[in-house]
């Protein structure tokens, strides 16, 4: 069983050292790791699944420390991408050009295992991955559900409201992420291992966003994992308990630095992309150009053009939004206490 891991990379990462660990030094289920893009996230993922030289690794197993720079010599296990269907006891790594191949191959061979091996009719085979995917992803409200598979073992799907049958392939994108990282992990019982997932949040609507973190950590505490992510989705952040992150740094000696604990959990998607993620801007730069130009006619009792520059713009963005409102608020506040003291 792996218990924890920490990286210590040189040259960029000099002296770098990221712990998967609580405070108490017990292996928590599940690591977020945040950054600006070149903070080193998919690298610390790929160290983990492939060490280089210029890497140390610490790795605690069964209370015993372990370094290596090669983890076949502690793990025994062959390095093998799950894209191509294959994977290990300890180490599992989704990247993000993991596609639908893995579940193509294996969905039919766990069909089959039910069918030859443990004696369960086809129909009620179908009918137990149909509930199975229902369960697992009812909280994503997927309205789709497997039909069946053909003698050449294409697996085909059908909408709950009804139509026609269509093969995996015509599967909405976020639904063929879903099916290839998360029914594949349940499928599989996939335990007592450390899992890799890169991006996580590709092609997934921000509501299946701020959902899917929930799912893995419930694998994960089910199936005594660890799930380590790496992400820049700011609605996987606001998901995730303060003590799960760990937010890659660049500090003014171009070294990686970690912050651990980053009080994300809850706070508005805003926040999040401004003070956790350094996102300058969180609309168009010439949408907020415009607001200030309001507010500084406003500010010099141009009131006329200030209202004409307002009601161009609610055209753009609505009348509805919260600055168009705020502006609204301050033009009439300002022209009454102007005409006041007049």
């Amino acid at each position: 069983k792996l218990i924890k891991l920490e990286i210590n990379k040189y040259k960029r990462f000099r002296d770098f050292k990221i712990s998967f660990t609580d405070l108490k030094n017990d292996p928590l289920p599940i690591i977020v790791i945040a950054g600006i893009n070149g903070s080193g996230k998919t690298t610390v993922l790929d160290c983990i699944y492939n060490p280089k030289s210029d890497f140390k690794i610490k790795v605690k197993v069964d209370n015993k420390e372990i370094e290596a720079s090669n983890y076949s010599a502690s793990f025994g296990y062959e390095r093998k991408d799950i894209s191509q269907d294959y994977y290990y006891d300890d180490i599992i790594y989704f990247s993000t050009d993991t596609n639908l191949q893995s579940i193509k191959t294996f969905l039919p061979k766990y069909i089959d295992n039910m069918i030859y091996n443990k004696g369960v009719a086809p129909f009620d085979s179908y009918k137990k991955v149909t509930e199975f995917i229902n369960k697992i992803l009812k909280e994503f409200n997927i309205q789709i559900e497997f039909a069946n598979r053909d003698s050449d073992g294409n697996l085909y799907f059908r909408n709950k409201n009804g139509g026609d049958k269509f093969s995996i392939d015509k599967l909405s994108t976020g639904e063929k992420t879903l099916l290839s990282k998360v029914l594949y992990l349940y499928l599989k019982e996939i335990k007592d291992s450390v899992i890799l997932i890169d991006e996580p949040e590709l092609s997934l609507h921000p509501k299946w966003q701020s959902q899917i973190l929930k799912l893995y950590e419930n694998f994960a505490k089910e199936y005594n994992c660890q799930i380590i992510i790496a992400t820049h989705s700011p609605h996987i952040l606001g998901s995730a308990i303060n003590e799960y992150i760990r937010l890659l740094t660049i500090n003014e000696d171009n070294e990686i630095e970690v912050i651990n604990d980053v009080q994300a959990y809850g706070r508005d998607i805003k926040w999040i992309l401004e003070e956790v993620m350094g996102t300058e801007y969180t609309r168009e730069k010439i949408i907020l150009d415009r607001f200030d130009e309001i507010q500084e006619l406003i500010n010099k009792s141009n009131f006329k053009e200030a209202e004409d520059r307002l009601e161009e713009l609610e055209k753009v963005i609505g009348s509805d939004d919260s600055m168009i409102l705020k502006l609204r608020n301050d033009l009439a506040f300002e022209r009454i206490d102007f005409e006041e003291n007049c």
